[in-house]
């Protein structure tokens, strides 16, 4: 292989590279909330937002590359209450967690493929959930990060 292939395929490595984006979040509860049934759990805090993906204002994860994402959720009850919460993709169901009496925890973690500007969100699933957030201790927690990109 002379130079010019070398620098050339130098140059076309370079520049995928820049398409391609560091993405990882993760956000978290700082105060209990009580949502009605469809109603997507916005998270007070972020940990991490590497890529601004996630925004706190909407509680919504906006993909900005193609890939293969994975992301876990956690939540604590409050006392007494149920939590049943949904991790949806384009607002269509993926997996759920589910936890009853006082001070239950739910969890669930899921790997999937992505298309740029596909979302995920929290949402409740029932008539009302009640999520448990505390300053000094968080327990109610959304992760997700770009495991691998794509260019499908």
């Amino acid at each position: 292989m002379n130079r010019y292939y070398i620098c050339a395929l130098m140059l076309v490595i370079s520049a995928s590279a820049d398409t391609e984006y560091q993405v990882a979040f993760s956000a978290g509860l700082l105060n209990s909330v009580a949502l009605g049934k469809g109603e997507t759990l916005c998270f007070d805090h972020t940990f991490l937002n590497i890529g601004h993906a996630y925004d706190l204002n909407t509680g919504i994860f906006t993909c900005p590359q193609n890939g293969i994402y994975t992301f876990q959720m956690s939540a604590l009850t409050q006392r007494g209450r149920e939590a049943w919460l949904d991790l949806t993709k384009n607002h269509k169901l993926v997996v759920s967690a589910w936890g009853r009496t006082d001070y239950a925890t739910a969890a669930n973690s899921v790997i999937l493929q992505l298309t740029k500007g596909d979302t995920i969100s929290v949402k409740a699933r029932r008539h009302t959930t009640y999520v448990y957030g505390r300053r000094n201790g968080v327990y109610t927690t959304l992760s997700g990060f770009l495991v691998a990109p794509s260019y499908i």
